[in-house]
């Protein structure tokens, strides 16, 4: 239960600034107290994210990694974000309810691909805190995702401190 809540606030905030930028947009033409609300709601993923971070760095046992190869994965985040571009040109255009119909529509089918596609590792919040994503080849053969802080991940050193978030995501909670 507990892993699923740090799993879902990473899951919550990847697209809380997406949110963010459209509830301003929404703001900015339309001051009402539901655009606050809704700028209230794109920032409360992102203190769930912080306060179940750091719970969960007590509650996921370590585990420890034996890379053969590792190698930067953070243009996968850039693609990712290029993806809310269509959303917010369809806020900034959109009129009215016809208008933002095919933004929820476009958010919608984001958020079920990540969830399909489980790309929980992929989230622009931790990269502006000073996560960077990190693809590692373990000596099976297989491949796992590490979100780390650390600048460099050596390939010949055990990586310590981490949380199976997933399969195949871990979070390195210190170098």
């Amino acid at each position: 239960m507990k892993k699923t809540l740090v799993y879902g606030s990473l899951l919550l905030s990847a697209f809380a600034p997406l949110l963010l930028v459209i509830s301003v947009l929404y703001c900015v033409r339309k001051p009402s107290p539901l655009g606050f609300i809704w700028i209230a709601g794109s920032v409360a993923p992102l203190l769930f994210l912080v306060l179940f971070m750091r719970m969960a760095r007590g509650f996921i046992p370590p585990s420890t990694l034996a890379p053969t190869r590792t190698r930067r994965a953070d243009q996968q985040l850039l693609g990712f974000m290029s993806s809310y571009l269509l959303p917010i040109v369809t806020a900034f255009l959109g009129k009215g309810v016809v208008g933002w119909l095919p933004t929820l529509v476009l958010i919608l089918l984001l958020f079920v691909v990540y969830i399909r596609a489980d790309l929980v590792y992929l989230n622009p919040v931790l990269a502006l805190v000073g996560y960077r994503l990190y693809a590692v080849e373990l000596i099976n053969g297989s491949e796992v995702m590490v979100l780390s802080r650390s600048a460099y991940l050596r390939q010949s050193k055990p990586l310590r401190h981490l949380a199976k978030l997933n399969d195949y995501v871990y979070v390195q909670w210190r170098n």
